[in-house]
């Protein structure tokens, strides 16, 4: 500390008082030797180097500021765990030298913006060795000039959001919907879409044309292209649900089928869905089925029915757990292959065993469904965790149908438990994901209903505005908007509630200290909700705004011009002898060509001007 000066409450000299309170990153910067670099000490620094260097301390968004024509790099808290392993050693270094990685890019950004301009890049991809490896990186930055006061450019300061996640997101959905399209060619189940209401076959899997055979489909009626199944009930089950938008669905429907050109009718048997699609707006377009050739399944069954031993002998060579229970619901049987997963010897008429095997939190919803069955007659179907004899539990989807008799009444139940694992696994990844990304989004996530009631809002409410995401949830979205905006904010409502996606669209929202923060929307309407993503423009904006002040109310002559003098812009009238061309009439001419007061001097100031040096 120096002689003579005073220190601040903050234990800082006067010079260096626009860093206190400013927490780590303050202290780095205030204790660093500034005097070796082309920034000099802190108590030379000019106002407009303390204000900015202040400003972007203050702020949580990653921004570092690039000093001179060497770039000497000053940055906040955010940014300097973008940094990672290289903070602090880059406060103080010259940018080519703290990325040498990417110093190329750097050099251009250097020269663009001290020249004047700006830069803006999204999702740009970097290798960068941040952590002592390469790691690829994808980066949104927007480079400005920080001007002096002649308005000159002196550094750059530049924006910094890392998107690594989301695009590594973007990269694994992709592979997932790969992945659909291969499980869809390659599952073992029939798939098939069709569209409209004469549900024309747009695509269809292998497992399809297995089971209808290898004919000319696409693009075709069903009743066309299969007319044997008309008076079979499946048209019927279509139309139905294309019409209501319900799920039709059956099991062991017997299906009569000409599989072959010139041969006979074959009999299958198909469990299969018909599931409604529909657009945007909530219209049905058309159907997917889905389901298996149960022939073999069923053919079984029958065989059960005349000789219990050979039913027992074909359930064996099944892959899954297959049971068998009374009319009561007890179970009275299970294939080998059931008892060696859960390694009991005897689980017959033992309701109480089969219920320890169930996940306890499992056991309910399963028992549920089960009793619920049993007393209706309906099929079961329901899925849980079972555990394995080591201990170890595993997903299984279980499903049975009744048996019934020449009269109707049940004599017997047949199930099946099919491991679903590796699928319930897969579920539960994409559905944290999901989560993981409403957590930690830094912009505004808000869902609501037609009537603009919100049902959730993400915590990123409390970064920008300010709120808890109790104060949004259950109230009308239009009670935040600035009175101002409400006309217009109704109207964009109602296009959404039309079906028209919303983008760009800003308004001024209430914040918790009652002042008011500009967001930025896009939103989807979609199952009675509307998604909406919005973004906080306030700064953006205000920045604009002070810009266009500075530049219309300036008492000086700003003019913007080519290298060879031809004026591209001015914001007020030019200078003349008298009353000079208007700012209209001034656009296009020369600078060259304007009136000089006093001597040979000026004119040569105007033509310094006009090529670009100071």
């Amino acid at each position: 500390m120096k002689a003579g000066k005073a220190p601040s409450p903050h234990g800082l000299v006067p010079a260096m008082a626009f860093l206190a309170d400013l927490g780590d990153i303050g202290r780095l910067i205030s204790a660093f030797d500034w005097g070796a670099t082309s920034v000099g000490p802190i108590e030379s620094w000019p106002g407009y180097l303390r204000t900015t260097v202040s400003t972007i301390l203050r702020s949580p968004v990653p921004i570092v500021t690039l000093w001179n024509a060497d770039g000497i790099m000053i940055y906040n808290e955010a940014y300097s765990g973008f940094a990672a392993a290289r903070h602090p050693r880059l406060i103080g270094s010259r940018v080519r030298e703290g990325w040498p990685e990417v110093a190329d890019f750097n050099d251009n950004v250097m020269k663009t913006v001290l020249s004047g301009g700006t830069l803006s890049y999204r999702e740009q991809a970097f290798t960068l060795f941040r952590r002592g490896r390469a790691e690829p990186v994808w980066l949104d930055l927007d480079y400005s000039p920080v001007l002096d006061e002649q308005n000159r450019p002196a550094g750059v300061i530049a924006i910094v959001i890392e998107v690594t996640e989301k695009i590594l997101a973007q990269r694994r959905l992709h592979a997932e919907r790969k992945q659909f399209g291969q499980m869809f060619e390659q599952s073992p189940s029939f798939m098939s879409l069709k569209y409209g209401p004469d549900h024309r076959t747009e695509i269809a899997n292998p497992a399809y044309y297995r089971l209808m055979g290898t004919r000319d489909i696409l693009g075709r009626p069903v009743s066309e292209a299969f007319p044997e199944i008309a008076g079979q009930g499946f048209i019927a089950l279509l139309d139905r649900a294309y019409a209501t938008g319900e799920t039709q669905y059956a099991t062991t429907a017997p299906l009569l089928v000409q599989r072959t050109a010139g041969q006979a009718l074959e009999e299958r048997f198909i469990d299969f869905v018909y599931q409604p699609i529909r657009d945007d707006n909530g219209q049905i377009i058309g159907i997917f089925a889905q389901g298996n050739d149960v022939t073999d399944r069923v053919r079984a069954e029958r065989l059960a029915q005349d000789n219990d031993a050979n039913f027992q002998a074909v359930t064996q060579i099944m892959p899954n757990h297959l049971w068998t229970a009374g009319p009561d619901g007890a179970v009275d049987w299970v294939n080998d292959r059931a008892t060696a997963y859960f390694g009991i010897g005897d689980l017959k008429n033992d309701g109480e065993r089969w219920l320890e095997t169930v996940h306890p939190d499992d056991r309910a919803s399963s028992g549920l469904a089960y009793q619920t069955a049993i007393r209706s007659g309906t099929p079961y179907e329901t899925e849980f965790r079972a555990r394995r004899h080591d201990g170890a539990y595993r997903w299984f989807l279980a499903r049975a149908i009744p048996v019934r008799d020449a009269d109707g009444a049940i004599v017997r139940w047949v199930g099946t438990n099919t491991d679903i694992h590796e699928r319930k696994l897969a579920e539960d990844a994409n559905t944290r994901d999901r989560d993981r990304f409403w957590q930690l989004s830094q912009d505004l996530l808000v869902v609501c209903d037609f009537e603009g009631v919100i049902t959730a809002v993400n915590p990123a409410v409390t970064r920008i505005l300010g709120w808890e995401e109790d104060d949004f949830v259950g109230h009308n979205i239009l009670t935040f908007i600035h009175p101002d905006d409400l006309e217009r904010s109704r109207a964009q409502l109602g296009r959404l509630l039309e079906g028209q996606p919303m983008l760009g669209f800003e308004n001024r929202f209430r914040a918790m200290s009652g002042g008011y923060r500009v967001i930025a929307w896009a939103g989807v309407p979609e199952a009675g909700r509307i998604h909406s993503v919005g973004r906080d423009m306030t700064e953006e904006r205000a920045a604009r705004r002070d810009r266009e002040r500075s530049w219309t109310l300036s008492p000086v002559i700003k003019v913007i011009a080519t290298a060879e003098g031809q004026v591209l812009a001015v914001n007020r009238p030019g200078p003349s002898c008298s009353a000079g061309p208007t700012r209209t009439r001034s656009v296009g001419t020369s600078t060259t060509s304007w009136p000089r007061r006093g001597s040979s001097k000026g004119s040569a100031a105007w033509s310094s001007s006009a090529t670009g040096r100071p």
